[in-house]
């Protein structure tokens, strides 16, 4: 049994509910470290009205129990903990996300850092702690032993393989959980001795902070920086900050965003600007042409209100007409069979449209063409024809962006209704990547819609009438620095909320590396007129 893993997953069970980021952790010495209010400080604040309604609502209960209960079996699992261990760690984690908590890990890697945990919890609460604690990670002899901590008292014992000893000490209503060495989680019992919270007391409803170049996580989808998140509340609306400091600077320049706008037309319930979010990449795709790469330049996103599935992209490039015709003889010949092998679709020229669609899927008929504007030519792609309008986009919106300074990323929103059109492109696709070499039932399994029961969908369908304007901002004030600043109800964009939910209800055994790896063709380059 791992303990070590058990406390430092635990801990971390916390931060999968919230949220984490920093930027003092180099400094510190700390590879991960938070404090939080804990969600019924927040939800007990009268002018939180809409943080209020959602935590009323009957199904936020089961889908806060759903949470806890995936979190703590990926706690089990992780800390190769025994069957029965997950219905123990549970009710903690639900007690990390409700109750005032603070954590730090300190030093060269999660696997020998001293961990310590502090939660404040009641008398009842203290002692159940104490006794899962106890039954899951409690001494494989049985021997403990007594210990006083900064003027506290508690219980020790040590952990085999010279890995340091586990700490269980109340101090006043707070529960000090440590492990490691002598010093593990002194800190925080000096504080708490010294002014009676284990961490300074701060305006923020979330401060958290985690060195991801020292942790040297692999896979991470963007580069590696020693981040920073702070959650603050304002009117009626989250206020999320992360700043994020890479060890090389990001290669990002800055450049007029040049929005087509006779290519975005009303009605439309979001926008996305990108610029260069290939630097933000912890690995460059291989589109073979750079010309072609959406990502190495300006990328626009936007849905409309119409219809469900009128989601659209945009990025300029050169002759677009000529791209266009030349991507509709090299992408066919390196993809259809690939597609035909998955479910039949076809890539094809449709001559009326004089575009390139994916012909064969249900529902949706996703497609590329070239369009002209007076800011250039673009590549456009969507999931369903757009509908004729001649209204541009909200002038109020373009000149925000226009006139931002350094920015990387803009996105506006209606949680509410984009919320509702991801969901129903959710349940047409598969929501995380298919890896290759699964079986066709087990295709189907990832592939087949989510049960309207579960409760991460009763909770969606009853949270988005309270959903409002989400807006995510990141500039690049450095080269080596990026900063988001969001302003939203709950935190999260529609995407986010959707992408959650199937985290929740997913087969996760099926996300394990699949029994043979053939990789999908590159984007091919244009082929030579």
């Amino acid at each position: 049994m791992n303990r070590r893993s058990f406390i430092a997953w635990l801990s971390l069970g916390l931060v999968g509910l919230s949220t984490l980021n920093s930027v003092a952790a180099a400094a510190g010495g700390n590879l991960i470290s938070w404090s939080f209010i804990g969600t019924r400080r927040i939800v007990a604040n009268t002018n939180a009205v809409t943080l209020g309604k959602i935590a009323a609502l009957p199904e936020s209960g089961p889908m806060l129990d759903r949470l806890a209960q995936k979190l703590a079996g990926s706690v089990a699992s992780s800390a190769g903990l025994p069957a029965g261990a997950t219905a123990k760690i549970q009710p903690l984690l639900v007690d990390l996300f409700q109750f005032p908590s603070a954590g730090s890990w300190q030093g060269a890697s999660l696997a020998t850092a001293d961990v310590g945990l502090a939660v404040q919890l009641d008398a009842s609460q203290i002692q159940m702690w104490q006794t899962a604690l106890r039954d899951i990670i409690g001494p494989s002899d049985g021997k403990t032993a007594e210990t006083t901590v900064q003027g506290f008292k508690g219980t020790t014992w040590v952990v085999p393989g010279n890995r340091g000893q586990v700490r269980l000490i109340k101090a006043g209503d707070w529960l000090v959980v440590t492990l490691g060495g002598a010093d593990a989680g002194q800190e925080m019992l000096l504080n708490l001795k010294n002014s009676g919270r284990p961490v300074a007391a701060n305006a923020a409803w979330l401060q958290a902070e985690i060195d991801w170049p020292r942790l040297a996580v692999t896979d991470l989808p963007l580069k590696p920086a020693v981040t920073a998140i702070t959650v603050n509340f304002k009117d009626d609306n989250l206020r999320t900050t992360i700043t994020a400091r890479y060890p090389q600077d990001l290669a990002w320049k800055s450049a007029e965003v040049r929005v087509p706008t006779n290519i975005v037309m009303e009605p439309i319930i979001s926008f996305t600007a990108m610029q260069n979010p290939a630097a933000f990449l912890a690995k460059a795709l291989d589109f073979r042409a750079e010309e072609l790469n959406p990502m190495a330049g300006q990328l626009f996103v936007w849905a409309q209100g119409h219809m469900p599935f009128q989601t659209f992209a945009a990025f300029p490039v050169n002759n677009s007409s000529n791209r266009l015709r030349s991507l509709a003889q090299s992408l066919p010949k390196a993809w259809n069979q690939t597609l035909t092998n998955l479910n039949q679709s076809q890539l094809r020229w449709d001559t009326n449209r004089q575009n390139l669609a994916w012909s064969g899927l249900a529902i949706i008929a996703p497609f590329l063409e070239a369009a002209t504007s007076p800011v250039g030519d673009f590549l456009v792609a969507g999931l369903f024809p757009q509908l004729p309008s001649k209204t541009p986009p909200p002038v109020e919106m373009l000149k925000q962006i226009r006139e931002a300074r350094n920015l990387a990323f803009y996105d506006w929103e209606i949680t509410q209704y984009r919320l509702m059109q991801w969901r129903g492109l959710s349940q047409l696709l598969p929501w995380f990547p298919l890896r290759p070499g699964y079986s066709s039932k087990e295709r189907l399994q990832l592939i087949a819609p989510i049960d309207s029961n579960a409760a991460s969908q009763k909770w969606l369908t009853a949270l988005a009438p309270m959903l409002g304007n989400t807006v995510t901002e990141v500039t690049v004030p450095s080269p080596n620095q990026a900063v988001l600043v969001r302003k939203s109800h709950l935190g999260l964009t529609g995407v986010e909320l959707v992408t959650l939910a199937h985290w929740l209800t997913d087969p996760v055994e099926l996300r394990e590396p699949p029994r043979s790896a053939v990789p999908a063709p590159a984007i091919p380059a244009p082929e030579a007129k």
